[in-house]
């Protein structure tokens, strides 16, 4: 499934957080929370060893970490856009989050240093694509989403003939 929306000179690449993926990040960061509950709040700590109050101190604070985790996922997923513009000769390179401004960066053609295909080979389910873009200066940048081989091939060879033909 490619996200790519395509017009004559144009390839634009979306990749968002939806606002339920969101909600059920921020819902998920809550279940962690019963473990201290369980093991320091509702226990009865009469008779208990000390070496118990340290495993559930620690078992507690990897569960806070957890929740503090997701609720991070929840408020700092990235809003990603990528666009190729043949008329402009540039590539515009669009993220957001929730806490954060849309901030863009703009490349000319003639700063791509490599685009290439990414595999990502999952323990469960077919492996997944996604297009990389090298700047000559700067990170590497992600985006695309194809279930694919061949769908993302088909994509990297259309950039590559917009950014020839540009020149």
């Amino acid at each position: 499934m490619s996200p790519a929306k395509h017009a004559p000179g144009q390839f634009v690449f979306s990749t968002t957080m939806s606002s339920k993926a969101r909600v059920g990040f921020a819902l998920a960061a809550l279940l962690p929370l019963l473990v201290p509950y369980k093991l320091l709040i509702k226990t009865s700590w009469d008779n208990v060893s000390g070496l118990w109050l340290l495993f559930a101190t620690i078992v507690s604070l990897g569960a806070i970490a957890v929740t503090v985790g997701l609720f991070l996922v929840a408020l700092l997923g990235v809003n990603r856009q990528v666009e190729f513009d043949e008329a402009t000769r540039t590539v515009r390179v669009s993220e957001s989050h929730l806490l954060q401004r849309v901030r863009e960066v703009n490349f000319p053609f003639a700063d791509i240093a490599r685009l290439e295909i990414i595999c990502h080979d999952w323990t469960t389910g077919p492996s997944t694509y996604e297009l990389q873009m090298s700047p000559r200066s700067g990170k590497p940048i992600a985006f695309g989403d194809f279930s694919s081989r061949g769908e993302a091939e088909a994509a990297l060879s259309s950039l590559r003939g917009l950014a020839e033909n540009a020149s």
